[in-house]
């Protein structure tokens, strides 16, 4: 997959390393359980369909169907990594992503945003439905929708590059995501401190958008 994505356009050679570092975030970031983050149940394996695996698929399952959105995220993430199932399913794992983003979940909305972003096996790649569902997890102070924001500004992926605005999105995220805090910190050695207030003052109009989009 991450052989596959259009970044062919990017001059990546001569990027610093920690632009590499946003870049691979981005690109890491809808494969939760391989890059950036934890599984959303810390039972959960890979490829696996052991007894108690599928008793927890099927638990899942049984709460999603009474509206748990929580457990419907869950459920879709069983099926994207092969989890208490005979195989991976993509297309069950985006629609479970589907419904529980429907339903206002910032982690359902920021992986169906990431599908759409140019991730997905089952889904074409559309920067407008990407920008909408990231959008959405970021209107509720999601740290990896903020991060990944900020490399698309960042790298001019799917949107006009800023600089301004990445810095922006990278600050938003930087007290709870490590990366960003570093991608951040580099871009400010080539900034003048007008530009980093402009960012900073940026993050804050941010803030305020996206609540007024809620």
């Amino acid at each position: 997959m991450l052989f596959t994505r259009p970044y062919a356009a990017f001059n990546l050679g001569r990027m610093k390393p920690l632009r590499w570092a946003a870049l691979l975030a981005f690109v890491l970031a809808p494969l939760s359980s391989f890059g950036w983050t934890i599984f959303p149940d810390e039972r959960m394996r890979p490829d696996k369909s052991t007894p108690e695996l599928v008793a927890m698929f099927e638990e899942f399952k049984e709460s999603a169907e009474k509206g748990d959105i929580q457990a419907q995220f869950k459920l879709g993430f069983c099926y994207y990594i092969g989890c208490g199932v005979p195989a991976r399913d993509y297309k069950l794992a985006v629609e479970c992503y589907r419904k529980a983003a429907e339903a206002g979940l910032a982690d359902a909305q920021f992986e169906l945003g990431s599908e759409y972003g140019g991730a997905s096996k089952v889904l074409d790649k559309n920067t407008e439905l990407y920008l909408k569902w990231v959008m959405k997890a970021a209107a509720q102070k999601y740290p990896k929708a903020y991060h990944s924001l900020g490399a698309s500004y960042d790298l001019g992926i799917g949107v006009p590059k800023d600089e301004i605005e990445g810095y922006a999105y990278y600050n938003l995220a930087a007290s709870d995501l490590p990366w960003s805090r570093r991608c951040r910190d580099d871009m400010e050695k080539n900034m003048t401190s007008e530009q980093r207030l402009a960012g900073q003052k940026r993050s804050k109009e941010i803030l305020k958008e996206l609540e007024a989009k809620k």
